[in-house]
């Protein structure tokens, strides 16, 4: 009895090290960082980022306690940001390719050398997968095709890149995406290519949906379900694609895949406002505020007219922060609105999509 009392006592020793490495490194900073260092980085890679320069930096001497650190980076780039979703993905892949490294490997100097080699190449292989998906995607786009798309996505727009780069002619339909306003950028990005592009109203998808020939939306996460999360709007967008009977695809990177199984809008579990439910008004509080407000007795017709311009600017705008506070910027589009995912293992049904989770977990 006394050797295994011995054994426990040297694989929790090392705990307080751990802790003391986690606290070393801010893992959200260091996130933040990396999501910011360039255009093309998305959460997930981001995310392993994170974790391939703390596993770098560990001074962890056994499994145990690396494991530890790892679980504590992980739990907080999972909750308490707006981009804890898709991050999780990239948690998760990490995760699961660790626990197989040391499973298979029982060096562990050299279990994390391999780590920290294979999760930089990974995260440098980005930009191929969006090369196998614009060759996957390319195929659904024809001569002559009108295409609706939402935001800015960076998968999509290499896609539209390539069939552009291929000679196909179409037109794009690109909505504002408020409140992010990320439209204006991919019809930039699209017209310098030469594609013909148009900015349209988030409320005029059902105008111009008569006119379309498919939808390209891209995603911020894939569920189980094969449902997708992305920028406010996608929703209603594939609803209305599917009312006119026009072809919604969604196209991403398959790391987006994420074990979530939501049930509705609000069950998604992020870091994002919700719609607050309607309120009755103070009425005290709001003849105060209007009191306030109120120009005194102006000196002439114009004075008036600039204190009132004044007034209305001010109270606009903060109805525009309010706004920004109490609304959502992802929603989440069940799979049966959703035609396929083209992605970089090849053209998805959204059924298929919990096949391809449970192989990252076997």
């Amino acid at each position: 009895m006394g050797k295994p009392k011995s054994g426990r006592s040297r694989s929790s020793s090392p705990a307080k090290p751990a802790a003391t490495a986690a606290k070393a490194m801010d893992v959200l900073a260091y996130f933040e960082q990396a999501l910011a260092s360039s255009p093309d980085m998305t959460p997930p890679i981001a995310a392993i980022k994170t974790l391939v320069e703390l596993v770098r930096q560990s001074s962890a001497t056994t499994l145990s306690e690396l494991l530890s650190a790892l679980s504590t980076a992980i739990a907080r780039l999972n909750t308490g940001h707006k981009h804890s979703i898709p991050a999780s993905a990239g948690c998760t892949l990490f995760n699961r390719f660790a626990m197989k490294s040391f499973a298979k490997d029982q060096n562990f100097e050299r279990t994390k050398q391999t780590l920290v080699a294979r999760g930089n190449d990974f995260v440098e292989s980005v930009d191929s997968f969006r090369e196998k998906i614009a060759t996957v995607g390319n195929q659904f786009i024809q001569d002559d095709a009108v295409i609706l798309i939402h935001s800015y996505s960076r998968v999509v727009m290499r896609l539209l890149q390539r069939a552009a780069a291929e000679n196909k002619r179409f037109t794009a339909y690109v909505t504002e995406s408020r409140p992010t306003d990320s439209g204006a950028r991919a019809v930039e990005s699209l017209r310098k290519r030469g594609i013909p592009a148009h900015l349209i109203l988030d409320s005029a998808v059902g105008y111009v949906m008569d006119k379309v020939d498919l939808v390209l939306v891209g995603a911020e996460g894939v569920v189980e379900t094969g449902g997708i999360l992305n920028q406010i709007g996608t929703y209603q967008m594939a609803m209305v694609a599917r009312e006119k009977k026009t072809p919604f695809y969604a196209v991403t990177e398959s790391y987006k895949f994420v074990r979530m199984f939501p049930l509705d809008q609000y069950d998604l579990g992020m870091h994002v406002p919700i719609l607050a439910d309607p309120a009755m008004p103070d009425w005290d509080a709001a003849a105060a505020a209007a009191a306030a407000c109120a120009p005194s007795v102006p000196h002439s017709p114009t004075e008036a007219a600039h204190r009132v311009s004044e007034s209305s600017v001010a109270a606009r705008h903060a109805i525009v922060e309010e706004m920004a506070r109490t609304n959502p910027t992802l929603d989440y589009t069940p799979p049966q609105y959703i035609t396929l995912l083209i992605t970089e293992k090849g053209v998805l049904t959204p059924s298929a999509v919990s096949d391809e989770l449970i192989k990252v977990f076997l």
